[in-house]
């Protein structure tokens, strides 16, 4: 029998990255008027594919003698996906299969990351938040080609999707440095230096693209970052008070991606 997490993740904190980019996306959609009626299956089809993903990592982790029970949950999870992301294409999102070009890479070196037991890497968690934004991506702009089709007018909308991509990617340096990491100066120094970086480049696009919730926002994340991870103080911070302080940075995006 296959064990609970693999039917149901216990990654808890990936249901923000996975949830939040596909809400920003479809407003962005039906806001730009491409949205339609394949956004139902593909939400379905996005959730079912986490769930074969996470499978699949335990999978990879597991010995041999042990695969056999999650034979059931992968196959499960890898039909379901297949058939609602092909009912999605049927029902007009077809121009998204150019997407897959980007995505695998990035999911075949997530996978080949977890086969050689490096799942905790960053490089690792970088890629999967990258697909999971990138969701966001192709639902705004359903294939590459669209966002120079629609240029200048899709820059806005293309600088959101990519600043909320870069405050995942800061939270996985933060988490980083606040678990695996901590109390680790080099780690500390990552994260920091990534919040500041990002801090930086919004005065770069603020005057035609951003408003100016964005840096208010990054600056938030900034001072969070510096002041958890400081050696005196990080390791009193349980990994509840973690998820739930990004929980409220997660619908602190979500709003600022839809001002």
């Amino acid at each position: 029998m296959a064990p609970p997490a693999a039917w149901l993740p216990r990654q808890h904190g990936a249901w923000a990255m996975l949830i939040v980019p596909f809400i920003v996306g479809t407003v962005l959609a039906c806001r730009a008027e491409v949205a339609g009626a394949w956004l139902i299956p593909l939400a379905a089809a996005e959730l079912s594919a986490y769930f074969g993903f996470n499978t699949l990592t335990l999978f990879l982790r597991s010995p041999v003698s042990r695969r056999q029970n999650l034979h059931r949950p992968l196959i499960t999870y890898s039909a379901l996906t297949a058939v609602l992301a092909t009912l999605a294409l049927v029902l007009g999102a077809w121009r998204l299969a150019w997407w897959l070009m980007v995505a695998a890479p990035l999911f075949f070196w997530a996978i080949r990351q977890t086969a050689h037991h490096r799942e905790r890497d960053v490089s690792s968690g970088l890629a999967t938040v990258a697909l999971a934004s990138g969701v966001g991506l192709a639902i705004r702009f359903h294939c590459p080609g669209q966002i120079l089709n629609e240029w200048p007018q899709a820059a806005p909308d293309l600088v959101v999707l990519c600043w909320m991509f870069a405050h995942f990617a800061g939270t996985v340096w933060h988490i980083k440095a606040m678990i695996r990491e901590r109390g680790l100066p080099r780690a500390r120094r990552r994260t920091c230096t990534w919040h500041t970086l990002v801090l930086a480049s919004t005065a770069l696009v603020l005057v035609q693209h951003l408003s100016l919730a964005w840096p208010v926002f990054f600056a938030i994340t900034l001072a969070r970052t510096t002041w958890m991870t400081a050696p005196q103080r990080a390791a009193s911070f349980s990994a509840k008070q973690l998820g739930v302080t990004e929980i409220f940075l997660s619908l602190g995006v979500l709003a600022v991606a839809l001002t």
